[in-house]
Formats: C-alpha cells, structure tokens, sequence
C-alpha cells in the first residue's frame, strides 16, 4: 500500500490537464455549474434535516453520560464509552463544520449559536479559529503558500517542504505514512490549543479584517463558554471516576483525532499540489485538488458528508441532504466541460494517501535536484 502512488500525483505546480468538449464552451464554467445547481433547488436550506440532526447528537452524548455514572467503577466498560464518546466527538464536529460553512438555517445568527453550542460549550473548541484555518484552506487548496492544511510542523507534502523541515522533524517525515495514525491521535488536544491560542492572540495569523471583526464580535463569549466547557469536563469526570478519568481522557482523545482526522485526511492530501504559478479558474482549482470518496449510506454518515469533497469544495454551503444529487449534476458537468473527476472507494484513498506520503518522506533520501549536474 505505502508504495502505491497515484497517477495524478504530480510536482507543484503541474495538474492535469483537461480537454475541453468544443460543443460545450461557456463563458464561465463556475457560473453555468452554479446555475444548473441553484435552479435544481440544491443550496435551499433544510433545517428540519439540522434540527433532528442535533437532537438525536443530544440524546446519544446523553445516553453515554448515563453510561458513564451507571458504569463508573467498571474500567473496561469506562473505556468503551470513552472510544464512544470520541466517535461522537467528530460526528459534532461535523455538526460545527456545517454550522460554520452557514449550511444549516438561512438565518447566519442561528448557524452562529449552533457553532458557539457545540464547538465551545461541548466540545470544547472554538468555532472561529476552525473558520478561520477551515476559509483560508478553503480558498487556496493545495496551495503549498497559503493552504494551513499542508503547512504543518511535523508532516510534509512535497520535497520541499521535507528538506525545509527542521532536523527533529525530518525524522517524523521520514516515517510519516507509517506514523499517521499515532500522530492523529494528538490532533484533537491540538485542536483544544490552537482554539485557546486563537482567543488569546490581539490578530489572527492570517489578518484578514473580517476574521479580526469575527473573533472581537465573539472573543467574549468563547472564552466564558470555554470556561463552562473546562471544569465541567474535566472536574466531572474526576470528581465522578477518580483516576479512572485519566484513561477514559486519554482514549477519548485519542479516538477523536484518529475519527476526524480520517475523514478529512482522504480529501486532498496526495492531489495535485498548486502554487503561485498554477493557472487554474476557481472551477477546476476545487474539482482538481479534491478527492472524492464513492458515496454510501454508511460512508456518507461515518464522513458527515465529507466524503463529496470536490462537490462540497464547490458549493460549500450545500447542505448535507442534498450531496448526493449535488454529485450526480457536478460529475456530468465535469465530463462535459472535461475536466477530471477522480473519485475512487475507501481502500485506495488510503492507497493513494499513504503512498503519496510515503513517497514525499522517501524523497529526504534522495539529493536534491541538480547535485550530480552541479558536481
């Protein structure tokens, strides 16, 4: 599997290049596509779909609550509820993630409390310092400047960035398709620190004013929400289990890193990687970057939908409900303006991602272009 790398795969800056179908010419591909897909009623609004979506989340963390005082001197039960509790962990994350993209309710103030709700309140993380990472990965994918997705400490995603890393980290590089999973078991403590960090930084890294208005409009209110979150997580489950808590933290965790970072992982990692150079329109900078997982009912709830990643990257305020239709327009789309769609099943999506992977880290190994020639 680490061996494998897809075809598509190629240096930044170079993408496939598509054909384009000369009975099928429109001024602005985006345009006629967002046409096609408004007319089609497929970005209309379903907040009943939300609405129940969020009570039955309400009744599951309820349910695992319950499990947790029943069960609270029985360690082996303790640790099943606390994976549990991690499953539910990322499937509220993608409640937020619908919340911040404003799928949800027409109203932008309601997408707002969902956000504030689940992502301070419960989960413990702050929903604008997601927006703002989640935006800019969103208007750049793949970007190797300005995508925070692929611009991490510890995991490269080209030769360059392998060579730029510093020494502890090329280690991690080296190996990083084999330590994929161990390291996602951190993201979700990551994500509780980069949420913290966020509230307390006077500007966000990016500057962009309406992420400074955004985080000044609801600093105050994060920050007491997290407040609640703290004490009430972590001084409930110590004063309910004693140490038993520790375990039960850590598996938690450790399970809802592994959940959420597996479901986004997929997505575009091992895709064609662009920088300043790469000429694409917004149409085929989202559909070529992207990596679709095949749709099923089960892979669309395990994903939250994340596995439509080209057509959610193209119409992100889609809700969720209506992405498979949503597929089924963009893909026709995609062959008549002839533009590559790679979409391909679980099993090789993880081919392809640790493949690539594996072989940006086996590229430390190698010398650089051009020593031989310079010698």
């Amino acid at each position: 599997m680490l061996d494998r790398i897809p075809a598509n795969v190629s240096s930044v800056g170079r993408v496939p290049s598509p054909t384009r179908s000369p009975a099928l010419v429109f001024p602005n591909d985006y345009a006629e596509l967002k046409r096609r897909v408004t007319a089609a009623g497929l970005l209309d609004k379903r907040p009943g779909y939300y609405v129940a979506t969020m009570s039955a989340n309400l009744v599951l963390v309820g349910l695992l609550v319950a499990a947790l005082v029943i069960f609270r001197s029985n360690l082996p039960i303790l640790l099943a509820v606390a994976a549990g509790m991690g499953f539910m962990g990322a499937q509220l994350g993608f409640v937020g993630h619908d919340a911040g993209h404003r799928q949800m309710f027409a109203a932008p103030w309601k997408n707002v409390a969902a956000g504030l709700f689940w992502g301070n309140l419960v989960m413990g993380m702050s929903p604008s310092w997601w927006n703002d990472k989640h935006n800019a990965h969103h208007g750049n994918p793949n970007h190797t400047d300005m995508d925070p997705d692929i611009d991490t400490p510890i995991v490269a995603y080209s030769a360059e960035q392998a060579r730029g890393k510093a020494r502890w980290a090329r280690w991690i590089v080296r190996r990083q398709a084999y330590l994929l999973f161990p390291l996602l078991s951190l993201l979700a403590w990551n994500m509780h620190l980069s949420s913290v960090e966020f509230l307390l930084r006077r500007r966000s890294k990016r500057t962009r004013p309406e992420v400074v208005a955004n985080r000044t409009k609801y600093r105050r209110i994060e920050i007491a929400l997290l407040l609640v979150h703290l004490p009430f997580y972590l001084g409930g489950l110590v004063l309910l289990l004693g140490w038993y808590a520790i375990p039960v933290i850590l598996i938690h965790h450790a399970v809802w890193g592994i959940y959420i970072g597996c479901s986004f992982a997929p997505n575009h990692k091992g895709m064609p990687m662009l920088d300043d150079s790469s000429q694409l329109d917004f149409f085929r900078k989202q559909v070529l970057t992207a990596r679709n997982v095949r749709p099923s009912v089960v892979r669309d709830y395990l994903y939250g939908g994340l596995n439509y990643q080209i057509e959610h990257h193209l119409f992100p305020a889609c809700p969720h409900p209506h992405l498979p239709a949503l597929r089924r327009l963009v893909r026709q789309f995609c062959s008549d303006v002839g533009v590559p769609y790679h979409e391909v099943g679980v099993v090789d999506s993880y081919r392809e991602l640790l493949g690539f992977l594996n072989a940006v880290g086996r590229s430390l190994d190698e010398p650089p272009a051009g020593v031989f020639a310079a010698a």
